[in-house]
């Protein structure tokens, strides 16, 4: 089906300290499928480091298409990935999108970043 799918991880020493998932879809749209940060690594730049090397990736392998690199998104529980929403925010990232009661007692909110 033309999709493309990417792991990418982040090394301290050797070892594994933060992971994503992506996955690219049409017209140079992409989601962030899972983002993860060692708890013992957190709050260190870790987390930004690993967004950035997600966009760069994104943005390489849709030019490389000959396509626009446009918008990356990821959703996020309404109540129990509080943190995750703020550091999205933080990262530039904007609350597009709700959807309702897809979780027992939560939301999903989608947010999302151009790329361009």
């Amino acid at each position: 089906d033309g999709s493309f799918y990417q792991t990418i991880r982040l090394l301290e020493a050797d070892a594994p300290v933060a992971s994503a998932r992506w996955l690219a879809m049409d017209h140079g749209v992409a989601q962030i499928l899972q983002l993860h940060v060692d708890p013992d690594q957190r709050r260190q730049g870790v987390g930004q480091r690993l967004l950035q090397a997600v966009a760069a990736e994104v943005r390489t392998h849709f030019r490389a298409a000959g396509v626009k690199p446009r918008r990356l998104w990821m959703a996020v529980e309404q109540k129990s990935q509080v943190i995750a929403r703020a550091f999205l925010t933080d990262q530039g990232f904007h609350h597009i999108a709700t959807v309702q009661d897809l979780f027992p007692g939560q939301d999903m909110l989608i947010y999302s970043k151009a790329l361009d």
